[in-house]
């Protein structure tokens, strides 16, 4: 084999863990305005990846309003202020790479929400010029608490980044996040972890927090990392309340380079 194929196979190697770096999570926001206005972790360096998650109840089927440099990933729009088993959430998932200054961390609903919660996770180690390889969301079936997403699933490239958020339709509590193909082989489990590392091939819950009153809702984001490029099949968890829920998925990928 030549210098120059070596040189190209070690280049098409995936990222290893160690060079995936959790920054941490931004404090999350409440609002029930025209605006959520959240902010950036602690910590936060140019070229970081940031990620916005926002779960809301509104009477509306429009998106929400991204700031400049801002990117969709994966949003579910319900026009649903319901308090019953058969309430339905929103949900957006946004990505961006920050630059030399912080970005805009405003996002513009097109009318009041019931209710909206969000925060803002940020990673290290994301390939800065190519980082989004899918993103998708969905919602469950109403007045449940096994809740399934059929349909939802994402398709990684080898070494990436998954991350994953629930909206409840009311404001349960999360645990047992998974994904039906294996891939990330183990679940959440029911225990967060707020500032360790990204695990290998296992769901870790980076937090949540509910709303209860009004137009109930919750928020629980998760991650992993995966050298797997099998589809992930679609996500399941545990809701400690019935409701219908709605979940939104991606995969960034890793800076490039030898493992």
């Amino acid at each position: 084999m030549s210098i120059y194929n070596i040189v190209a196979a070690l280049k098409d190697r995936p990222p290893v863990l160690s060079s995936l770096v959790y920054v941490g999570k931004s404090p999350a926001v409440e609002n029930a305005s025209a605006n959520i206005t959240m902010s950036e972790p602690a910590g936060t360096l140019t070229n970081d990846i940031l990620i916005a998650c926002i779960a809301y109840r509104i009477a509306s089927a429009t998106q929400v309003t991204l700031q400049a440099g801002w990117t969709r990933l994966g949003q579910q729009l319900n026009n649903n202020v319901l308090t019953t088993t058969s309430a339905l959430p929103s949900i957006l998932m946004a990505i961006i790479r920050r630059g030399a200054s912080a970005p805009s961390f405003v996002f513009g609903f097109p009318t009041i929400p019931a209710g909206a919660v969000g925060w803002v996770q940020g990673y290290r180690g994301i390939d800065p010029a190519s980082p989004i390889t899918g993103g998708v969301a969905g919602t469950s079936a109403v007045n449940l608490t096994n809740v399934e997403w059929p349909g939802v699933t994402i398709s990684p490239v080898a070494g990436s980044l998954l991350v994953a958020a629930v909206a409840g339709g009311t404001n349960a509590t999360w645990g047992g996040f998974r994904t039906a193909n294996g891939n990330p082989t183990f679940g959440s489990g029911s225990t967060q972890n707020s500032t360790g590392n990204v695990a290998m091939d296992q769901w870790r819950e980076r937090g949540e927090i509910t709303i209860p009153t009004g137009s109930r809702t919750s928020l629980a984001v998760f991650d992993a990392y995966t050298i797997s490029v099998i589809s992930t099949g679609a996500p399941s968890a545990y809701a400690s309340l019935a409701a219908g829920h709605a979940v939104s998925m991606t995969a960034v990928r890793l800076t490039p380079g030898p493992g």
